[in-house]
């Protein structure tokens, strides 16, 4: 019983990570689309520069929340795994 209120709670918790996955990236690519339009007037490179340095901590939140969405994966491989260890080392 508690095992499975737990695997509710994990896919809970990615989708939930899936979502503001999702939202990082979209709000990083409008992000950079405005800034090189606002800068675009001015010099092509300043404004591809601008874009690129505009999108880095959205690119920084989409490493830390792709690095806990395979950290969860991997705990539930651990898991299945020392539960199968455990069945054999009973038997």
């Amino acid at each position: 019983m508690n095992n499975t209120r737990r695997m509710k709670n994990k896919s809970y918790l990615g989708g939930l990570i899936s979502l503001l996955l999702g939202l990082t990236i979209g709000l990083s690519l409008i992000t950079a689309i405005y800034i090189f339009l606002i800068y675009f007037q001015a010099h092509i490179i300043q404004a591809i520069i601008y874009s690129l340095f505009s999108t880095l901590p959205g690119l920084l939140i989409i490493v830390v929340l792709e690095f806990i969405i395979i950290s969860i994966d991997e705990n539930k491989k651990q898991t299945k795994l020392l539960e199968d260890i455990l069945k054999k080392l009973d038997d």
